[in-house]
């Protein structure tokens, strides 16, 4: 891959509360607006990358030579993370219809892009096949055992891959 110099692996606490007693939330959640839209545009929104032509002989998916002035000696590619993020924004817009003027039901075309995208993630998710591991506690109260949410993941950079797809 083009990118495996921007590779670099570092650890993440996942922070993943949720109910009336959630002491964390994340940046990219919430009720819609202009600046969460803003936010997650902006994992995504630029698109393409170019490549040189020998970066482009590694790659396992080959693209068009690019016949743009300015472009000639370069490839176009996405990184597949856009596109994944790409599509989990817009089945986040499903949730909203009104705001986004996207309906579940409707026959125009736009379900078979949201199956699409919930099964890009899907692909992905197994695909990449996170096994980090999430512990329990032990609710003496409930005699319950209560999945550990706030856990470790060995995760890739993606500033630092994002910051190498957007330089090029």
């Amino acid at each position: 891959a083009p990118a495996a110099e921007a590779i670099e692996y570092h650890d993440v606490v996942f922070r993943r509360d949720f109910g009336p007693e959630a002491r964390f939330f994340s940046e990219y959640a919430g009720w819609p607006s202009d600046d969460l839209d803003q936010k997650w545009n902006e994992l995504y929104y630029r698109g393409f990358t170019a490549i040189d032509a020998e970066s482009h002989e590694h790659l396992l998916n080959k693209s068009v030579h690019t016949p743009v002035e300015g472009f000639q000696d370069t490839y176009m590619v996405t990184l597949d993370v856009f596109h994944e993020l790409h599509c989990l924004n817009m089945i986040r817009k499903y949730f909203c219809p009104k705001r986004y003027g996207m309906s579940l039901f409707e026959e125009d075309g736009e379900t078979n892009h949201l199956d699409h995208c919930i099964d890009t993630i899907r692909q992905s998710l197994m695909c990449n096949a996170d096994v980090s591991s999430q512990g329990y506690d032990w609710l003496e109260e409930l005699h319950y055992m209560r999945v550990r949410i706030d856990t470790v993941h060995r995760c890739r950079n993606f500033d630092k891959i994002r910051d190498w797809a957007w330089e090029r």
